[in-house]
């Protein structure tokens, strides 16, 4: 569970990195992917290990599309 919660921690990092370069967080949804992986953090034992690790994976994917986007 430590390695998720690191994972989330590093996600939440390019998504205000995101955000300082486009200067919004409107750009590509980037709101609601911090608002989710805020929920995710705050509720991350009420996942299963593979619920989580799913549900990372997905945010992930979409974080790195936004990081092709905008290069």
């Amino acid at each position: 569970m430590n390695e998720l919660q690191k994972q989330l921690l590093k996600i939440e990092e390019r998504i205000d990195y995101l955000t300082q370069i486009k200067a919004s967080s409107e750009w590509g949804n980037l709101e609601g992917f911090k608002r989710n992986c805020n929920d995710l953090k705050q509720s991350i034992y009420d996942y299963s290990e593979t619920e989580l690790s799913n549900s990372i994976r997905k945010l992930d994917d979409s974080i790195r599309f936004l990081e092709d986007r905008a290069e």
